[in-house]
């Protein structure tokens, strides 16, 4: 009898054993995850949050700062214009806050008031950053940039000169590319642009728009040699805006070498092309 009873309750344990291998399982389908934000989605956010910050804290240089380098980025990718006033706004408030320490807000107050052709007020900005370190190649190619801008080339020519050993660096090897171009240099110009596209790729600190540019312009200089075949890969950079630009509207835009010297440089010439804009600070 006792051995008869232990044998139904083993047979119930199996039994109950059976019926829960064969209950079906209950399964929560995993959420499904949010596709990662762009560059220009993470880009409005940070200016959302640097607007905030700026309105609650009337004192921070820094922030202003910040934000005046995210609307110039913006601007630079979307050509929207007024960012680069919004750009030049925040970086004057930076400077009446903090002028100690804070260079790179001078750079850019330049380049925001350069894509808005103000070429005196950016010339007086770039001599100030160069008068308080002379040593500095970036704010020495800055200063030359604006030189040449406002026709003054004796002087672009110096101190374009002066930092031509110092390609290796992007805010140089942009400008100097650009110099060497419009003097006719067009083999510097491109060496120094392909060199610089390829020292990018490999950084990944380097934001897109960035990298785009020497892509662009190398492009853009072989179109002008007649070179379609190696220009046209170049406009495929992972600039949203230089991917539409087409190799036909560059082509169209193409114009000879220009000597600047002793000569004006033609309004045509001194214009920008669709991503020369962004520029490296």
């Amino acid at each position: 009898m006792r051995r008869a009873g232990w044998a139904a309750v083993v047979a119930g344990i199996a039994i109950g054993a059976g019926l829960a291998i064969g209950r079906p399982q209950r399964v929560t389908a995993a959420a499904p995850e949010a596709p990662p934000r762009s560059e220009s989605e993470i880009r409005s956010l940070d200016i959302e949050f640097y607007e905030r910050r700026v309105a609650e804290d009337s004192f921070s240089a820094a922030d202003r700062s910040r934000l005046a380098s995210l609307y110039l980025q913006r601007a630079r990718e979307t050509g929207h214009y007024p960012d680069y006033e919004r750009a030049a706004v925040l970086a004057g408030g930076s400077l009446q806050l903090r002028v100690s320490h804070n260079e790179e807000t001078y750079v850019l107050l330049s380049s925001a008031l350069l894509a808005q052709h103000a070429f005196a007020e950016a010339l007086a900005v770039a001599r100030r950053l160069h008068a308080s370190d002379t040593s500095n190649a970036g704010h020495t190619a800055l200063l030359a940039e604006v030189e040449l801008e406002v026709g003054d080339y004796a002087s672009a020519a110096r101190h374009f000169s002066a930092v031509a050993s110092e390609a290796d660096k992007p805010s140089v090897a942009a400008r100097l590319a650009r110099w060497y171009e419009l003097t006719g240099r067009m083999e510097k110009a491109r060496a120094i642009l392909r060199q610089s596209a390829a020292r990018l790729a490999s950084s990944r600190d380097v934001p897109r728009e960035q990298f785009a540019w020497f892509h662009y312009r190398l492009g853009e200089l072989l179109l002008r040699s007649g070179q379609l075949v190696p220009a046209t890969p170049r406009f495929n950079g992972p600039s949203p805006r230089c991917l539409r630009t087409t190799v036909r509207s560059a082509a169209s835009r193409a114009l000879p070498a220009h000597d600047v010297t002793g000569a004006r440089l033609s309004s045509t010439a001194r214009r920008p092309s669709p991503c020369s804009s962004t520029r490296l600070r």
